[in-house]
């Protein structure tokens, strides 16, 4: 049982930070349901210049 853990533990350590490297290199689409100029609006215009630069 211990062997299988750390062989799944591994494997799950290799296998997905894959997916997630890719993810850094394509813009991040950001939608927002709301009409333009409310609060939630304002917030999501925000973060996503604060995304932006980092």
């Amino acid at each position: 049982m211990k062997r299988r853990t750390i062989f799944l533990s591994t494997v799950a350590a290799i296998v997905l930070p894959a997916p997630f490297a890719l993810a850094q290199t394509r813009p991040i689409r950001l939608i927002v349901p709301y009409a333009a100029g409310g609060p939630i609006d304002v917030t999501a215009r925000v973060l996503a210049e604060r995304v932006k630069d980092s």
